[in-house]
């Protein structure tokens, strides 16, 4: 149960190039420059992970059974996470990365995720097929909360639920004493024109409002929003799926059931194709083209109502 510190106070950067393992005691790594782990860093429950870094943060690997933490002045860039059944949050200053863009990895194997970016999650990659993205944040989680200025990409296994998720982990002190850290965040929220694209590429989307009453998922301004199931997962929105005047997308080789309001306005159009059913609660959309809203199903459309506002 030893807990483990690496702490830098002045003009210090971290770089492990060898494993750092804890049987189930509490790990922190502190420092104002960068942290680049080049090799595994690992305990088991009840140990937490935490890392806080002034500049960078470049991770290879991370196995844990219990929550992680990672905080970055700038950029963090990931390998691989695995936290078992527990939780993860990742806060960047800056951008959160895939390190490897030539392929589809998985970067976040939890129960939970949130990751909150200055500016993206992830990347778009124009040089592979419109379904493929290798810059993409890869995961295999139950519940997601995402909020960046520019953009969040993220590509899940195997489905996945939009929600609120709180994570707590202990920093490591020098004098054996440990502190409290918790973070909160719900919700795929950008917030300054980044679109929104989250792929399945097998399972269901669930979108659920974090708080009560709130937006499940909001695209500032311009942003797109795309939800995008590839094999066998259906689209269920239990809360709003609003953008500024972006395009909105969902697909889903089952059913789209949408039981809150799908709005965009000028010059963005929502499009909804569904290999099922598709059910929808109410869309509001104020663009100039009467073909802005297009409904595709290979069963039965149930529409309660669609609102398209032309304007003059």
């Amino acid at each position: 149960s030893g807990d483990i510190l690496l702490q830098s106070l002045a003009n210090g950067s971290i770089t492990t190039n060898a494993n750092i393992v804890s049987g189930s005691g509490n790990i922190s790594l502190t420092a104002p420059g960068a942290i680049q782990a080049n090799a595994s860093i690992q305990t088991s429950n009840p140990g937490t992970i935490f890392l806080n870094a002034g500049s960078d943060v470049s991770i290879q690997s991370i196995t844990n059974s219990s929550n992680v933490a990672i905080q970055s002045g700038r950029d963090v860039i990931l390998g691989s996470i695995n936290a078992g059944t527990a939780s993860v949050t990742i806060d960047a200053n800056r951008d959160i990365k895939d390190n490897d863009s030539a392929s589809n990895s998985t970067n976040i194997s939890a129960n939970a995720v949130a990751m909150k970016a200055g500016g993206k999650i992830g990347d778009r990659d124009l040089n592979a097929p419109a379904d493929t993205n290798r810059n993409a944040i890869g995961t295999r989680v139950n519940t997601l909360a995402a909020q960046s200025a520019t953009g969040i990409y993220v590509q899940e296994s195997d489905g996945v639920t939009i929600d609120s998720v709180s994570v707590a982990t202990k920093q490591v002190n020098f004098n054996s004493s440990t502190s409290n850290q918790s973070q909160s965040l719900e919700d795929l929220t950008t917030t300054n024109n980044g679109p929104i694209k989250l792929q399945s590429l097998s399972g269901d989307i669930v979108v659920n409002p974090g708080t009560a009453g709130t937006d499940g998922i909001n695209a500032n301004g311009s942003g797109d929003i795309l939800l995008q199931s590839l094999a066998n997962g259906s689209i269920t929105a239990n809360a709003n799926i609003v953008s500024g005047s972006g395009n909105i997308t969902l697909t889903a080789p089952g059913s789209i059931q949408s039981n809150a309001s799908i709005q965009t306005s000028n010059p963005g159009t929502i499009f909804l194709n569904a290999g099922s059913d598709v059910s929808i609660q109410s869309i509001t959309n104020s663009s100039k083209d009467r073909k802005s809203t297009r409904l595709n199903s290979s069963h039965q459309i149930i529409s309660y109502a669609v609102f398209c506002l032309k304007k003059k």
